[in-house]
């Protein structure tokens, strides 16, 4: 598992969390996504919205994952009135967990 952190504290969060490795920095990420076999990205709704994420989100970041043919897995956080018909009740634990079921689906 390889965290994508747009800042140290997302990323130290991550690492601290269980992933192997991170990576850090919009071009960074961009890259990566776009130069390596991906088979799931697990992350808020803002990661597909440039600006999501309080600003940090690029253009570049959020077509890079929108453009991947991996499976997006996304957190439906209702900011910045975005909401998801069917999700309102949902706690980030509950959306890991049908995350998790998802992945042991596929592999």
């Amino acid at each position: 598992m390889v965290a994508l952190g747009l800042n140290k504290t997302a990323l130290k969060n991550m690492l601290k969390s269980g992933a192997e490795e991170g990576i850090i920095g919009s071009k960074n990420i961009s890259e990566f996504i776009l130069n390596n076999h991906i088979d799931f990205i697990i992350g808020p709704i803002g990661v597909l919205c440039v600006g999501g994420i309080c600003g940090e989100v690029t253009s570049t970041v959020s077509k890079a994952i929108f453009n991947s043919p991996a499976t997006k897995l996304i957190i439906p956080l209702q900011k910045h009135g975005i909401y998801i018909p069917n999700t309102q009740d949902l706690s980030i634990k509950e959306c890991i967990d049908i995350f998790i079921e998802k992945i042991r689906e596929q592999i």
